[in-house]
């Protein structure tokens, strides 16, 4: 599984800064569950996989969520929230011009999928 905190060399960087995971067994599971939702899908997924990958007991994600859907709905928010983000950002710096807004919102959107997919994979699916 690939370190989701931190980019390889050549590959892009897989969480936006304003995803900020904190550090400690909390970011430690989330950052576990975003990659394997992303690649599994959320009912692929059991508390005892995530916690597998971060070396813990499943008591301990309940100490954090109280489920594993309050989880994913965190990691939903999240995402959604930096992308929206990202986007609004791209638009603060366009004209006035309603076709340089267009261009300039779907621009913003699709870098932000491209540039995070793991953390977009999981804004858009399993709603």
């Amino acid at each position: 599984m690939a370190d989701v905190g931190a980019a390889r060399a050549g590959e892009p960087t897989l969480l936006p800064p304003a995803f900020d995971s904190p550090s400690g067994t909390l970011g430690r599971i989330r950052d576990a569950a975003l990659q394997l939702f992303a690649e599994r899908g959320y009912h692929g997924v059991s508390i005892r996989d995530i916690t597998a990958v971060v070396g813990v007991q499943p008591s301990s994600l309940y100490a954090h969520f109280g489920s594993k859907e309050e989880l994913l709905a965190e990691l939903v928010t999240l995402a959604n929230q930096a992308i929206h983000d990202e986007v609004s950002r791209a638009m603060l710096e366009t004209s006035a011009d309603p076709v340089d807004q267009i261009r300039t919102f779907m621009t913003a959107y699709v870098c932000v999928h491209a540039r995070y997919p793991l953390m977009t994979t999981i804004a858009h699916s399993d709603l």
